[in-house]
């Protein structure tokens, strides 16, 4: 639902590419529109802001070729200013180097369409923010190992305008809870959504904004999706997950 004339533009400069214009903004849902009609053996995504380095799509290739057991490989995701600064600042290693990891940032990363299919792609319902962790921990829930490689770089522009000061707050807040219910098994999810409340409570009062606390009511009232999805992950692939309750904290200006 862009409104800035960037799908003519794509479709004027690139005819080629198959342009799926949605008529309003469904968050990370649209990511699943594109995975729908992707017909390669692997998917590659990326933010409307990042890009990856020259050589990485063969480096991709490569790096599931040698590692079967991979559903994903998460590329390195560095700041465009250092690409900027020095644009063959990261050559894509031949084979690249990689090593096993609990998740993924959304930047850059390469999944198999077969294991999509098998999982499911972002969960809509979250619109945005923790899609990537949730996809990742079912993911792994089903046997499937994630690579990462610092050798194959996705560059990030991050940039802060047009950013909306409370929606990062408030998704992220929202969107962590619906996490913990959907996969930490009962005693974890127990004390890890105590811990959520507490901090929430927290820093409420220290920064002084409801932001949180609306975050909260809309996952307790509009969780019941996060409930029926759940299905709680071994008490061995729980121990390994490292799901940070303070991110959500750290935005709010």
């Amino acid at each position: 639902a862009s409104h800035d004339g960037s799908p003519d533009m794509v479709a004027a400069e690139f005819p080629a590419v198959r342009l799926i214009a949605l008529k309003e903004n469904i968050g990370v849902a649209g990511y699943n529109r594109g995975f729908a009609v992707a017909r390669g053996e692997f998917v590659l995504i990326l933010d409307d802001d990042s890009f990856p380095a020259p050589g990485v799509i063969a480096g991709l290739a490569e790096a599931f070729a040698v590692h079967p057991e991979a559903a994903v490989v998460a590329l390195d995701v560095r700041s465009f200013q250092s690409y900027r600064e020095n644009p063959q600042s990261a050559p894509a290693a031949a084979p690249p180097e990689v090593s096993y990891q609990m998740g993924f940032n959304g930047a850059g990363v390469a999944v198999r369409r077969s294991v999509l299919a098998e999982v499911g792609g972002y969960a809509e319902e979250f619109f945005l923010y923790w899609n990537e962790q949730d996809l990742a921990i079912r993911i792994l829930a089903a046997g499937y190992r994630i690579l990462h490689s610092p050798t194959l770089v996705s560059f990030h522009k991050n940039s802060p305008v047009n950013r909306q000061a409370r929606r990062g707050p408030f998704y992220y807040t929202r969107n962590l809870y619906w996490v913990l219910w959907k996969h930490l098994p009962l005693p974890r999810l127990i004390a890890r959504t105590t811990g959520l409340l507490y901090l929430t409570l927290v820093h409420s009062l220290e920064q002084r904004t409801t932001v949180y606390l609306e975050a909260t009511w809309d996952a307790f009232v509009h969780g019941a999706p996060a409930w029926r999805q759940r299905k709680p992950v071994s008490r061995e692939l729980s121990a390994q997950l490292r799901i940070p309750l303070q991110l959500a904290f750290t935005l709010f200006r």
